[in-house]
């Protein structure tokens, strides 16, 4: 079984080291797609050994995700964002869903200034979990802002690692802020 990291970015000097730095400890490949960067994003990425294929900026990430796995050679797929990473308790348990799962859905915790950020639905802490490891191939890939990924058919089976967060985004709060403002900027467009 090999392990590609798929990454889409822009402008991301300050973060894409850490979320490769962790990612390359065991992930076979990594692909990255730099969408326009004006940065030195690129070459973070291929100081990293990162095979770095140029998009046109697209706001969000979403449509680039095809690109990546075209540009994979590994069997299976891990899609994160340059400012998230595997927590480590978590590396293990995902690996050995490989043996018996088609994907592995996880847990996310948003850290917003170092503190755990959940919003509430209905006055209830909304679980943020998402499809991000999986076989190539078996995929569809959401192409707007926050659609997510899903697999294929129904008969192919998922694991859910820890509901304690498995992926840790972290961001500063004037980040998550100029984040969520740009999101409904699409959203709104759309």
């Amino acid at each position: 079984m090999s392990l590609a990291l798929n990454l889409v970015v822009r402008n991301e000097t300050a973060r894409i080291a850490n979320c490769l730095e962790r990612a390359s400890q065991y992930c076979d490949e990594l692909v990255v797609i730099d969408q326009d960067s004006t940065d030195n994003t690129a070459d973070i990425a291929w100081s990293y050994g990162a095979t770095v294929i140029w998009d046109k900026c697209q706001g969000t990430p979403e449509p680039s995700r095809p690109l990546a796995a075209q540009h994979t050679r590994a069997d299976w797929i891990i899609v994160l964002d340059a400012d998230e990473y595997v927590v480590d308790h978590a590396i293990p348990e995902m690996f050995d869903a490989t043996t018996r799962y088609h994907g592995v859905r996880f847990s996310i915790g948003s850290y917003i200034d170092g503190e755990l950020y959940n919003p509430l639905v209905n006055g209830t802490p909304h679980p943020n979990i998402h499809l991000r490891m999986f076989k190539k191939g078996l995929v569809e890939y959401g192409m707007t802002v926050h659609t997510r990924m899903w697999m294929k058919s129904p008969l192919l089976v998922t694991k859910l690692l820890p509901q304690r967060p498995a992926i840790c985004n972290v961001r500063t709060r004037d980040e998550f802020d100029e984040a969520m403002a740009r999101y409904q900027e699409l959203i709104d467009a759309t």
